[in-house]
């Protein structure tokens, strides 16, 4: 009796399991029914409104399917794939497997972190060339605003390899050319020159002492003597501070060379209007750089 009971429930349970096998293989075969249609009605909506025959995929999209299919096989997808032909998918994944264990482009692969693109570098150079004073961090915020992203040690790098000054001797140092071009509107610079006259008296050298200024290039003769001294001189200082017609009113800065005849007194006269003087040091031909550049304006 109890022998009999017991098969009677194993052949219940066995019957109950293999109802609910049957039911779940159901689903799932409506389910892949239900997507191959609804595949199908997609491609057909695309071949008719788009005109298209084909559907195109990129890398990324081959490489999710052929994953997908490469586990279910050929027989399989022959039965169940609408869209693209089996051996496509498989063909697909053999791509994918080669490109995986190629390395052929691996080879020509550099090290290290990718180079820095060309509008970055021309930015960074562009701030730190109009800016002199600025350091990494303001530049790296600067660019930030504009919507690059730049760390520091680049930025450090990317002047370094142009030969810009890096932060802090960027600020106590700077170039002549650049003082030239932010003061040349309040700057004049003067000097000799000599000119042998012939007169009655024979052969006579004068010195004739010029004043240039810096920003329209226009000269005047400030005094021409044959005996040049302290005396002259200050009366040549009178002459360039007057107040009404003085050649460097308006004017902060006056360059001029190590002659002796730029006496104290001179200078003295020039700094009760403001107007600094600048000697320039022994054997300085790169303070001539301004000059070099200089390409004069016809009219």
């Amino acid at each position: 009796m109890i022998r009999k009971t017991y098969t009677y429930f194993t052949a219940l349970i066995a019957g109950l399991s293999d109802k609910a096998v049957r039911d779940a293989l159901l689903k799932q075969q409506q389910s892949l029914d239900y997507c191959q249609e609804e595949v199908r009605i997609l491609r057909e909506i695309l071949r008719d409104k788009y005109d298209c025959k084909r559907l195109l995929l990129n890398d990324s999209q081959k490489r999710r399917l052929a994953v997908k299919a490469k586990p279910l096989g050929k027989h399989v997808l022959e039965k169940i794939t609408q869209a693209f032909q089996p051996d496509t998918l498989i063909s697909w994944y053999r791509d994918l497997v080669a490109k995986k264990y190629d390395s052929s482009s691996s080879s020509r692969r550099k090290s290290g972190r990718p180079r820095v693109s060309q509008e970055i570098i021309e930015q960074v150079l562009r701030m730190a060339k109009a800016n002199p004073s600025w350091g990494y961090d303001r530049i790296k915020g600067a660019l930030a605003h504009v919507g690059l992203e730049v760390g520091r040690t680049t930025i450090k790098r990317i002047l370094d390899d142009h030969g810009i000054v890096p932060d802090p001797e960027q600020k106590r140092r700077v170039q002549w050319k650049e003082f030239l071009s932010s003061h040349m509107h309040v700057m004049a610079a003067t000097d000799f020159f000599c000119s042998e006259v012939m007169t009655k008296f024979g052969l006579v050298h004068y010195m004739v002492l010029f004043v240039i200024d810096i920003s329209t290039r226009r000269v005047e003769i400030a005094g021409i003597s044959a005996n040049p001294g302290g005396q002259w001189m200050k009366q040549i200082g009178r002459n360039l501070t007057d107040c009404f017609d003085g050649f460097l009113n308006g004017k902060r800065y006056l360059i001029h060379d190590r002659d002796s005849l730029f006496t104290k007194d001179f200078k003295e006269i020039l700094k009760s209007i403001d107007v600094a003087t600048i000697k320039l040091p022994p054997f300085s031909p790169n303070l001539n750089e301004y000059y070099s550049d200089y390409t004069p304006l016809v009219a």
